[in-house]
């Protein structure tokens, strides 16, 4: 199968935009709400153009101040992060929008979905799904994670502090094979980089994620990377 990154991106914004729980109702119109980050994601593979074309009036970054809009349904793709979902958290006290719908670009733990549950007092949250496209797409067979200390990861070791960067850039590796589909028989890398030795055996972890999407069974949950 040929790689595509962008065919990859492009197609859960897609699924997105288009889904049928947000198709267009009489005097109820759409918002798609993204982080700092997903706004990058959806820019470099969607035209704001594209985004109106699938009747969305409004696109908005998560935790902005406004009245509330009662007659909108909100898309919401971001990170699953803890703070992400702090925010989240705090807009579901005050619904600003009539309904949520939470699409999250990347594997969200069983804590933090627990939190949203609890947090959902209003019921407004109708449905929660995890779409992998935490990673920016640049052309075919060429992505960014965007990291702007990505470097420090080259540093000898204890020269800095690197576990939220490991942690990214394993999360950033794992979306791209979730979203390709790719379970890898091999992963191979120089034998002399440190880096590289520690990633491999953390996306080892996570072969129970990719066979359960390459090799989906008819039920059950997804199992969680260890």
């Amino acid at each position: 199968m040929a790689m595509d990154i962008i065919a990859a991106a492009r197609g859960y914004i897609d699924r997105i935009v288009s889904h049928k729980a947000l198709r267009k109702e009489s005097n109820v119109g759409k918002v798609l709400i993204l982080d700092a980050y997903t706004t990058q994601v959806v820019a470099n593979v969607y035209s704001q153009t594209q985004i109106l074309e699938n009747d969305f009036y409004l696109v908005e970054q998560l935790g902005s101040d406004h009245e509330p809009m009662p007659h909108l349904k909100a898309a919401v793709f971001v990170r699953p992060t803890a703070e992400n979902v702090a925010i989240l958290s705090r807009e579901f006290a005050d619904p600003q929008f009539k309904e949520y719908h939470l699409f999250f670009s990347n594997i969200l733990s069983l804590d933090l979905l627990q939190a949203l549950a609890e947090s959902d007092e209003h019921e407004v949250v109708k449905q929660v799904q995890e779409f992998y496209g935490d990673f920016i797409a640049v052309n075919e067979d060429l992505f960014s994670l965007n990291m702007g200390d990505s470097l420090r990861l080259s540093a000898p070791s204890g020269a800095f502090d690197t576990t939220a960067i490991f942690d990214r850039t394993a999360q950033g590796l794992l979306s791209v094979l979730l979203s390709m589909k790719v379970e890898p028989s091999q992963i191979r890398y120089q034998g002399g980089s440190q880096v590289s030795g520690s990633l491999v055996p953390r996306l080892a972890l996570s072969q129970p994620s990719l066979h359960w999407l390459t090799h989906p069974t008819p039920a059950g949950p997804r199992p969680a990377p260890r």
